[in-house]
């Protein structure tokens, strides 16, 4: 894929994101206007964007596998859509919530800085 594809995909899911999700996949459809490729990869992004989040895992004390999905669900939430997007704060949320029942308080301590960082930003 060129760059200026990636660029379109990258635009395409960060505006699908921002959408409720029943619109996201129909959104996706759309967009893509008979690009099986293109369609093909947003919609396996769209999946691990979506996916990146598992509360199972940490609920089932799996925190080894649930820490790095959710660090990169985040840092793709964040470069996605920023850190005053819903979206991104629930994923942070999620980290917060992983840290504290992996009795990690230092890890949910500093992400909690984060989440109070960013709702201060969006009073400025």
């Amino acid at each position: 894929m060129t760059p200026e594809r990636w660029e379109h995909l990258y635009r395409l899911l960060k505006e699908a994101l921002g959408l409720p999700y029943p619109q996201q996949g129909p959104y996706i459809e759309k967009a893509c206007d008979q690009d099986s490729d293109l369609l093909e990869k947003a919609r396996f992004l769209l999946q691990k964007v979506k996916g990146a989040c598992p509360p199972f895992l940490a609920g089932q004390h799996r925190f080894e596998e649930a820490e790095p999905r959710l660090l990169r669900g985040y840092q793709t939430l964040l470069d996605a859509l920023g850190d005053r997007s819903a979206k991104t704060k629930k994923a942070l949320q999620c980290l917060i919530d992983l840290y504290e029942a992996w009795d990690k308080p230092d890890r949910a301590a500093h992400y909690r800085a984060l989440a109070t960082q960013a709702e201060n930003s969006k009073n400025d």
